[in-house]
């Protein structure tokens, strides 16, 4: 980015500049897509794949854009199509087991959580190599083991995944009732 001019030597990346509007993002957009432009005319490789750039200029979050386009794709009947997401959102996981899309991977940081005991205070994890999770087989395993622990439900994966949105995301706030470690999880489900 330094070398395109589009961050100054000395100025360090903060959240105020990679905010969707800024001059940085309008600039970094731009470069992308000469990037982009270069290479698919450049590489035969590259000039074989759809590319689609989706930058901050258009709106919703990177994630719901890409299921969104994924779902329009099932739609129009495009079936056999493999997707592996990069990202270490956590939120993503639970996401892609909601889709109900067949062939849906997720490759991701791997990281470790020191066991601490002080109460309250989040442990400081630290990155140890990586992780490619099937969602297809996460989703599959997940409903044998709650068809055999929870029987009588209609539907326990579509019941876990609802009370596993309460343990807190973007969009809802940590509800300390279903805090994993105390097991009010499982009474709940």
């Amino acid at each position: 980015m330094k070398k395109a001019n589009i961050i100054p030597h000395k100025t360090s990346i903060t959240s105020q500049i990679i905010t969707p509007g800024t001059r940085f993002m309008f600039q970094l957009s731009q470069a992308i897509q000469v990037l982009l432009k270069q290479k698919m005319l450049n590489d035969p490789t590259w000039g074989k794949l759809h590319i689609i750039f989706s930058d901050s200029n258009v709106p919703g979050e990177g994630e719901h854009k890409m299921i969104d386009y994924m779902k329009e794709l099932k739609r129009k009947g495009w079936l056999n199509l493999s997707h592996t997401f990069y990202s270490n959102d956590s939120d993503l996981i639970l996401m892609l087991m909601t889709t109900e899309l067949q062939m849906v991977n997720l490759f991701k940081e791997e990281f470790y959580f020191p066991d601490r005991v002080d109460v309250g205070v989040r442990d400081v994890p630290y990155e140890t190599g990586f992780e490619f999770i099937s969602i297809d087989l996460v989703n599959n395993l997940l409903e044998f083991d709650l068809m055999k622990c929870y029987p009588s439900s209609a539907n326990p994966l579509w019941n876990f995944l609802f009370l596993l949105g309460f343990q807190g995301n973007d969009f809802v706030p940590y509800i300390r009732m279903f805090e994993l470690k105390t097991q009010n999880f499982d009474v709940v489900l």
